[in-house]
């Protein structure tokens, strides 16, 4: 890898403090804000970005759905210098910190836009996505994954070599929304994603929480 995880936290300033009262009064200003976030949850994106990190090995394109401000995007986008990399999200305050972010890193291959995700229309080779997906209704919350998961599906460029669609799953939801693999399979399958391999990941939440969960990983 041409950069870890806690080297790209050290270039941004994420371990920089900032008081949980300040977060939640919103009296920080955004940059701050936006770094307590990504160090807040830095369990999850150490368990889940090395393994969509390695499946970008040698894709041409890729588009992170609900990017925030970019941290996860940020480290694939280094680590794979010749994938060409879209960054999605509707909040502008986030996808203002993150063109910031990729001014003073540098990074050629990663474009931003402040845009609905659900709007858009081109073809990637990868498309990921991760933690961004919301439920209005907790009742039909599965239902709901698997709309997500099939318009999206839709948008992977399958005549691309490894061409994929990723989306985590958590065990602690699963137990939920009854999640099963064979509803995931039937899923992906409607939309021509034959085939589904499941990444298992675990981490420790700040909570002290222990999480476990997979990453599926949809393919032609």
């Amino acid at each position: 890898m041409t950069i870890t995880i806690d080297e790209l936290c050290d270039r941004l300033g994420i371990t920089q403090a900032i008081l949980e009262e300040e977060f939640r009064g919103r009296q920080a200003s955004y940059d701050l804000q936006a770094k307590w976030y990504d160090r807040r949850s830095l369990p999850s994106t150490k368990a889940v970005a090395p393994i969509v990190c390695e499946q970008l090995q040698s894709v041409e394109t890729a588009v992170e759905l609900g990017a925030g401000t970019g941290l996860r995007v940020l480290y694939y986008a280094l680590n794979n210098p010749t994938t060409q990399f879209l960054a999605i999200d509707n909040d502008r305050n986030a996808t203002d910190i993150l063109k910031e972010r990729v001014r003073k890193l540098r990074v050629p291959n990663l474009r931003v836009q402040t845009k609905d995700m659900y709007d858009l229309k081109d073809k990637y080779a990868a498309v990921i996505a991760l933690d961004c997906f919301f439920y209005p209704s907790e009742d039909d919350a599965i239902t709901q994954w698997g709309a997500s998961c099939m318009h999206f599906g839709r948008l992977v460029d399958t005549s691309q070599d490894k061409a994929f669609f990723c989306v985590p799953f958590y065990d602690q939801l699963g137990s939920r929304y009854e999640m099963t693999e064979p509803y995931a399979v039937s899923v992906f399958q409607e939309v021509g994603l034959r085939q589904l391999d499941a990444m298992p990941f675990e981490f420790v939440q700040r909570d002290d929480t222990r999480w476990s969960g997979r990453m599926l990983l949809a393919r032609p």
